[in-house]
């Protein structure tokens, strides 16, 4: 980013709510972009709002940015946002605290006031406002949130329930410990083997059941966003299968 984007994300994530008037330009230009998209045969799938709403500081000024996006979506009829579920401070921290290990002890005590004390009561509230919005919350693990991998996930599904709290699957994130499927470069570019994995990977999460979108997340830093999207299409359209399967072996 460079200096005036910077400054325009740290005013979108601090985030002084906007008046009447620039909300209503705001959900304007939103409608005014979807139904271009429309017009090109494209379709939104979900909308972002990654940030830290647990955050002991600034938590407020990112929950009402989640918030504000959760009702954009619902406004302009896009099924899903995208999230992180947030980390919190230890109690009375003024910086969110990422616990992975359970030593020494004093990390349990930490976890337990991070989860019972501010994450599971945020999110029933968060999930209550997505369900009467009629939008689905995907969460993304990544590093320096409290789900942070496939792990932690399920404590916070099932205390706000599976219908509106889903997964955002970010192949890169729920593998950082282990192989890393990239590095920051275009898609099919970095992982031994290319297209291989994501044949492999798009075929797997067929086997599992998922029809939904794919979506770029293009980071790379030499190469063009255009260009790098472009290849990255490349990479995924000869993986995908477009037709459901019209055979299966008898049970047994």
């Amino acid at each position: 980013m460079n200096e005036h984007e910077h400054a325009q994300h740290r005013q979108l994530v601090r985030g002084t709510a906007p008046g009447p008037r620039t909300a209503a330009r705001q959900r304007t230009r939103a409608f005014r972009a979807a139904r271009e998209l429309e017009a090109r045969a494209l379709r939104l799938t979900a909308l972002n709002a990654n940030g830290n709403q647990l955050h002991p500081v600034e938590g407020a000024d990112h929950d009402r940015v989640v918030r504000g996006t959760v009702e954009l979506a619902a406004e302009l009829g896009v099924p899903t946002a995208v999230l992180m579920s947030g980390l919190p401070g230890a109690k009375g921290d003024s910086r969110p605290n990422w616990v992975t290990s359970s030593w020494p002890p004093e990390a349990a005590g930490i976890l337990r006031h991070q989860w019972e004390d501010v994450a599971l009561p945020y999110w029933e509230g968060l999930a209550g406002f997505a369900r009467r919005k009629g939008v689905r919350l995907a969460v993304e693990m990544h590093g320096r949130q409290l789900v942070y991998n496939p792990a932690r996930f399920p404590r916070l599904q099932d205390a706000v329930g599976d219908d509106v709290v889903r997964v955002n699957l970010d192949p890169l994130a729920p593998s950082e410990a282990g192989r890393r499927t990239w590095n920051y470069v275009t898609l099919g570019q970095g992982h031994p083997g290319g297209a291989v994995f994501w044949r492999d990977f798009v075929y797997a999460l067929r086997a599992v059941g998922y029809d939904g979108s794919l979506s770029i997340e293009h980071e790379d830093v030499i190469v063009s966003s255009e260009e790098g999207i472009r290849r990255a299409v490349e990479v995924l359209r000869p993986s995908i299968f477009r037709q459901p399967p019209d055979w299966s072996p008898a049970e047994v």
